[in-house]
């Protein structure tokens, strides 16, 4: 079995196990994917509470599609436009296999719960929008990472609201351009030069969601 297939498997497993309420979450994502400027994206997370007994304290694992974009300033060159500088944008698209313990402090009509956790996440996609002609070289993100994440609900009955602040653990950017070696005085000039071999990637995501 390859790894795609065991996390694939791995992630099935987590959601079909002993019958218990599901949790269901939308997001929205602000990433730094290690380049010149940020973007935002788009998550969803199934996840369940797999301890037994109710009380303040839960573990809870899940399954989770993470879109983290990005872009970086970089030359273009094309026998119509000539030397052209413009974005190159990245949309990486992930599947995290998570667990998370929290803590949770009931109040009057509304429930806080601070959570920590970490979570395996496997890159299924990765996709660049750029003008077309040629640049010095490609920049590109490793298969796996894993992350630590520190987050907030805030439930109301059957609804909440969900906000985390995301850390990779692993070096990710993968530059294989010429600048690698020479930087471009231009690029360096106009303080464009915002990606280096093996940066990491780190953000946030706020949601809403509902328990079935």
């Amino acid at each position: 079995m390859n790894l795609r297939a065991g996390i694939v498997a791995v992630c099935l497993g987590l959601v079909a196990g002993p019958a218990s309420a599901i949790d269901v979450t939308a997001s929205v994502t602000h990433s730094d994917v290690g380049l010149y400027d940020s973007r935002g994206g788009v998550a969803l997370a199934v996840s369940r509470d797999v301890l037994a007994s109710p009380g303040p304290i839960d573990l809870r694992v899940g399954v989770e599609y993470v879109q983290r974009r990005g872009a970086q300033p970089r030359y273009f060159s094309s026998t119509q436009d000539g030397l052209i500088l413009d974005n190159a944008e990245v949309t990486l698209h992930y599947l995290q296999t998570a667990a998370f313990v929290g803590a949770k402090f009931p109040m009057s009509g509304f429930i806080p719960r601070i959570y920590g956790g970490v979570s395996f996440a496997l890159k299924v996609g990765e996709t660049w929008d750029q003008p077309e002609g040629a640049t010095n070289g490609e920049i590109g993100y490793e298969d796996t990472d894993v992350l630590a994440h520190l987050g907030l609900t805030v439930e109301f009955t059957r609804y909440f609201f969900d906000a985390r602040y995301s850390l990779g653990l692993t070096r990710q950017v993968v530059d294989n351009t010429d600048a690698a070696v020479n930087k471009m005085a231009e690029v360096q000039e106009e303080g464009l030069d915002g990606f280096e071999d093996g940066n990491k990637v780190s953000g946030f995501q706020v949601g809403l969601g509902m328990r079935f």
